[in-house]
């Protein structure tokens, strides 16, 4: 059986991968891969934070047990779906706090992997994200503009009660100022 996973960014729209996944991989072997393909530091202790359904902590899974908690390791993704885990926080450096988001989206019917494998991907990897990459989603509405396009200003005017119309009028230009220059 084939599972779908799509691992995203907390907040930012510009990024995403999705895995396909064999049931009986461990969470090990996907943190592995999760290591490879989006170049995370391996000298980390890694923590998968299981949610349920409901949004609730239902477990957290490192390479050491945890109390109450089995290895990573231990655990495979079939055993995380039939105890009804839906998400998992999967942080790749404890001590700093990154993680990224693991959703699970159901299972993947015609396909079979044998280790992770990624089918989609969109924008650079996390890490350009913390050296100051914006994605274009996830800018202001006001700021998504492509290079040498001027920024166009609505005015909005009343035709009836029940219509509007918009005209688009082209910014207004600005007199450039003169810099005065001194003379000796």
């Amino acid at each position: 059986m084939t599972y779908r996973y799509r691992v995203t960014l907390e907040g930012i729209k510009g990024f995403f991968r999705v895995y396909l996944v064999n049931a009986s991989n461990s969470l090990y072997t996907l943190h592995k891969q999760l290591r490879a393909d989006l170049e995370f530091p391996q000298d980390q202790q890694i923590l998968f934070k299981a949610f349920d359904e409901a949004g609730n902590v239902a477990g957290r899974f490192a390479l050491m047990p945890l109390p109450g908690n089995k290895a990573v390791d231990e655990v495979s993704l079939a055993d995380t779906v039939k105890a009804g885990i839906v998400k998992f926080q999967y942080f790749y450096d404890v001590v700093s706090k990154k993680s990224v988001i693991v959703t699970f989206e159901g299972e993947e019917p015609g396909r079979e992997v044998q280790l992770p494998e990624i089918i989609e991907s969109k924008g650079p990897l996390p890490i350009e994200f913390e050296h100051g990459y914006v994605a274009f989603e996830d800018l202001p509405d006001n700021r998504r503009r492509l290079p040498r396009m001027k920024t166009l200003k609505t005015k909005t005017t009343k035709i009836s009660t029940t219509r509007t119309k918009t005209k688009m009028t082209p910014p207004k230009k600005r007199k450039s100022s003169m810099m005065k220059t001194n003379k000796r």
